[in-house]
């Protein structure tokens, strides 16, 4: 997992493994575990009112090639932060293809006390990065 403190009191986590959204709440995170504290046991937990969470263990990805859809192998490749947003970075592949994509992801105030979620999706060859 991968948490991300979009704005005061909204996160979002992403899964590493499948490349899907997790979880979005508005809260915090209590830091706890040998990472932050040297405490062994205890992890980082949630702590707030979610607006999602999702348990599918799956990845979401597909490829339509040749009219056929294609299920790739799915890679996390890290994240970055650029124009002061965070970016995800994974890779897709399947047979002898691949493509490298990054997601951006941001907060929104899509009205006064709505709050939205943005992505945007950006496509790479397997040499850009």
């Amino acid at each position: 997992m991968i948490t991300l403190a979009l704005a005061e009191k909204l996160y979002v986590s992403y899964s590493n493994q499948y490349g899907r959204l997790y979880k979005a709440w508005q809260g915090e995170v209590d830091f706890d575990g040998a990472v932050y504290t040297t405490v062994h046991g205890p992890q980082p937990l949630a702590v707030g009112d979610a607006y999602i969470i999702d348990q599918e263990t799956s990845t979401p990805w597909s490829i339509i090639e040749n009219n056929r859809e294609v299920k790739p192998d799915f890679q996390y490749k890290g994240h970055r932060f650029a124009n002061n947003k965070v970016e995800l970075m994974y890779e897709l592949k399947w047979n002898d293809n691949a493509v490298k994509i990054t997601k951006e992801v941001e907060y929104l105030e899509v009205k006064r006390g709505v709050i939205g979620l943005e992505r945007t999706f950006k496509n790479f060859k397997r040499t850009d990065w």
